[in-house]
């Protein structure tokens, strides 16, 4: 029935920017027919392609892509329906109900537009879940096995999300706070985890040439298919989230190493990305705290919970990640998962006495208020765009609007490739590249080489 009411949210005709940028083009050289090597010399952006990219590519039937968003809809729904059924379990602790309320909540009034996903915010959806199963259950799972291999899985889908990784470290040392236990892991277990990270490791070898995102040290340079590691966007990436290219042109830093340097980039990033990102943000998160206090206040105190030493030191953990995405790359779709812990355990530490969840009737009231939040949106959104006149509108509906551009071919040695001269490669036949590039052709495989690295 949930499933059925959330529907809705698959309905769409624009999706977010980055699917025309690079991830519609990037599932289109996966269903590639040749076996590639150095995809990313076409495009230096092919590296960062997701794992869930891999996922979509096989929603892909006779050369048509309207099924792609049917993985992302899957994992937001499958959290949602997880952390409905959690609250609704008379079984869980106080802090259990509220974090799965707090969280089915949160899912449907700010995430119903699943057009705007991408695959930033899908990492933050399942690491709700891990952080809800391996340290908010009371029963909590042990188990170093299957977290590490959630963790490597939430690395797969965004290379960002290791800014988590100090939650991993928290669960080491309070599991497994004796290292001779770490010698009980069983080494199919560990040969399994070691399988998951050659695979991360040989997926981006096998499309730059390089062990790691360009890095100069991990770079085989004399290898045919090898990128410029020099053209890594990582750098461009961090000024970018700091609001670098979008000062004020009155008061510019123009030094790029000055205005990231020392902080000199607060100001600037709180007046823009901040003020219109993450100021919105924090209102949901009051909204939805106020939603579940409003229905569910008891006058009758009970002890706070999180005085407790465990969740003092989780809390902490979660204050640690959120400095590491603020000091590093603080744009809000990269610490949804670190902004909302340290909000969730602070409102949480003052309220949590006053809040008992003994009527069932009001957690319904709240998720059938919050599905009807989500609907309503989706509904209006659609009507929009039926009523939008530029390339976006709805010509196919349901399903997403997928625009061409049609770039030229050019032949070079025994292949081809479309050369994109003016704009990023859009849904264009494979291989397509924003820059000149040789492609050889080798029994199945197709080698792409950078033009400029052999002047």
């Amino acid at each position: 029935i949930i499933l059925f009411a959330i529907y809705i949210g698959l309905l769409i005709s624009k999706t977010h920017e980055d699917f025309y940028y690079y991830h519609l083009q990037f599932i289109r050289e996966i269903n590639n027919d040749q076996f590639v090597l150095g995809l990313a010399v076409a495009d230096i952006k092919y590296i960062y392609g997701s794992s869930v990219a891999y996922l979509q590519s096989m929603y892909f039937f006779n050369e048509d892509y309207k099924y792609i968003h049917v993985p992302i809809f899957l994992f937001f729904s499958s959290c949602l329906i997880f952390f409905i059924f959690q609250a609704l379990d008379k079984k869980n602790t106080n802090i259990e109900i509220f974090f799965s309320v707090f969280i089915s909540i949160l899912l449907l009034i700010k995430f119903k537009r699943v057009s705007e996903f991408g695959y930033d915010y899908i990492y933050h959806f399942i690491f709700f879940f891990i952080f809800f199963k391996f340290f908010i259950k009371e029963k909590k799972s042990n188990d170093l096995f299957f977290l590490t291999a959630f963790f490597i899985i939430l690395i797969f889908i965004k290379s960002i999300a290791i800014l988590l990784f100090p939650f991993y470290l928290f669960f080491i040392l309070k599991i497994y706070s004796n290292f001779f236990k770490l010698r009980k892991i069983e080494y199919f277990k560990f040969i399994f985890l070691i399988t998951l990270v050659l695979v991360f490791l040989i997926n981006i070898f096998v499309k730059s040439g390089c062990l790691l995102i360009p890095s100069k040290y991990t770079c085989v340079e004399n290898l045919a298919w090898s990128v410029n590691y020099k053209e890594s966007n990582l750098k461009k990436a961090i000024s970018w989230s700091k609001g670098f290219y979008h000062q004020d042109k009155n008061i510019r830093i123009h030094n790029e190493i000055n205005y990231n340097k020392n902080f000199n980039w607060i100001k600037n990033w709180s007046q823009g990305h901040f003020k219109h990102k993450i100021r919105d943000y924090l209102g949901v998160l009051v909204l939805v705290f106020f939603l579940i206090l409003v229905l569910n206040f008891n006058f009758s105190g009970r002890e706070n919970e999180l005085k407790n030493f465990y969740y003092l030191t989780l809390y902490f953990t979660s204050v640690l990640t959120l400095f590491l995405w603020f000091s590093i790359i603080p744009q809000f779709r990269f610490g949804i998962s670190q902004i909302t812990l340290v909000f969730f355990f602070t409102f949480y530490s003052f309220i949590s006495k006053y809040i008992k969840f003994d009527k069932i009737k009001n957690l319904y009231w709240l998720i059938f208020f919050s599905l009807f939040v989500y609907i309503l949106g989706n509904v209006l959104r659609i009507n929009d765009e039926f009523l939008r006149i530029d390339q976006y509108k709805f010509v196919n509906f349901p399903y997403v609007n997928l625009r061409t551009v049609e770039h030229k071919k050019k032949e070079t040695e025994n292949f081809y490739y479309y050369y994109a001269d003016e704009s990023d490669c859009i849904n264009s036949r494979p291989i397509c590249s924003t820059k000149e590039i040789i492609v050889k052709k080798s029994n199945i495989f197709l080698v792409l080489i950078d033009k400029n690295r052999l002047q």
